[in-house]
């Protein structure tokens, strides 16, 4: 076996893990959506939604290019802040 095929196979071995990982803590039981989903589901802006994540602290997961955010992380977040009313 060469070098470098054996860095590819560690890399390969690494990505399979790190998918296990991720499979793991998306079927763990814990209700989590992405933040467009949310966004919509509060009835507020996905730009605002963004903005809780990257300037208020809203604790959020990546996976690839995906954010997710947890259902309890969310609540917390929402009982700390004051958020308007969406307009009618």
């Amino acid at each position: 076996m060469t070098s470098k095929h054996r860095s590819l196979t560690k890399q390969h071995e690494n990505v399979v893990a790190s998918f296990q990982q991720t499979q793991a803590a998306l079927n763990s039981g814990v209700r989590r959506l992405r933040g467009a989903a949310w966004a919509r589901e509060l009835g507020v802006s996905r730009v605002t939604f963004w903005s809780w994540i990257a300037h208020r602290g809203l604790k959020a997961s990546r996976v690839g290019r995906l954010t997710f955010v947890d259902e309890r992380d969310l609540n917390y977040f929402l009982a700390r802040h004051t958020i308007a009313h969406p307009k009618t």
